[in-house]
C-alpha cells in the first residue's frame, strides 16, 4: 500500500534509496537550478541524501546486501507508484518514477547475485 506522502509527492527525495537514482536526480536538478531557487534547494537536498547514503555505506552501517535489499524494495514500491500515478492521470510524474525503477534495476543487475544475498 502506498503512503500518503508517496501519493501526494512522488518525487520527494524521501522516496529515493539508490545511489544511481540520486545521482540522476541531482544532474536533472542542477540543470534546472540555474535560475530556479526551488530547484537549487532540491538539488541540495538530493546531495545531502546522497552523502548520507555514502556515509552509511562507508561507515559500515549499510552492507552491500542491505543496500541491495533496500533498493529492490524501493523499486517494487516505485513500480506500484508509477502505475497508480498513470491511472490517476499524472503521466509526467509516472514517467519520472518509472525512470527511477529502470535505474534501480540496472544498478542491481550490476551487482553479482552472490553479493546481493
Amino acid at each position: 500500500m502506498l503512503t500518503p506522502l508517496e501519493m501526494s509527492d512522488p518525487l520527494d527525495p524521501a522516496h529515493m534509496a539508490s545511489n544511481n537514482v540520486l545521482e540522476d536526480e541531482i544532474a536533472a536538478a542542477a540543470v534546472a537550478a540555474g535560475a530556479d531557487p526551488v530547484a537549487a534547494a532540491r538539488r541540495m537536498g538530493l546531495e545531502l541524501k546522497l552523502r548520507c547514503l555514502e556515509g552509511a555505506v562507508a561507515g559500515g552501517e549499510l552492507t552491500l546486501r542491505d543496500y541491495c535489499n533496500m533498493v529492490a524494495e524501493r523499486a517494487a514500491r516505485d513500480r506500484v507508484l508509477a502505475l497508480w500515478l498513470m491511472r490517476g492521470g499524472r503521466a509526467a510524474e509516472a514517467k519520472r518514477v518509472a525512470r527511477r525503477v529502470r535505474l534501480m534495476e540496472d544498478e542491481l543487475a550490476g551487482v553479482p547475485e552472490e553479493e546481493r544475498g
